[in-house]
């Protein structure tokens, strides 16, 4: 994804200066494991993003949505699922 970037400067001595730039940034890809990827309720499930990456930056946030009304962050995750279908 490209964005113009404008720049204006304003020097003490009453001097303006400006510019644009173009500025790229590609979004990151996210690389989810899950484990077990299914079974019976109670399910303990381990989640890791670890394997994320951003080709132009770093991922500073993680963010789940486990489906079932709760949400976690981090690059890891524990979750119990307690209700067959979630």
């Amino acid at each position: 994804m490209k964005h113009t970037l404008g720049v204006l400067v304003l020097l003490c001595c009453g001097i303006v200066l400006s510019g644009c730039f173009l500025v790229s940034n590609t979004p990151p890809t996210a690389v989810v494991n899950a484990t077990p990827q299914q079974g019976a309720v109670p399910l303990n499930v381990s989640l890791s993003a670890s394997a994320s990456f951003d080709p132009d930056g770093s991922i500073t946030h993680y963010a789940w949505n486990y489906g079932d009304g709760w949400t976690g962050e981090g690059a890891t995750a524990l979750h119990t699922y307690t209700m067959p279908g979630t």
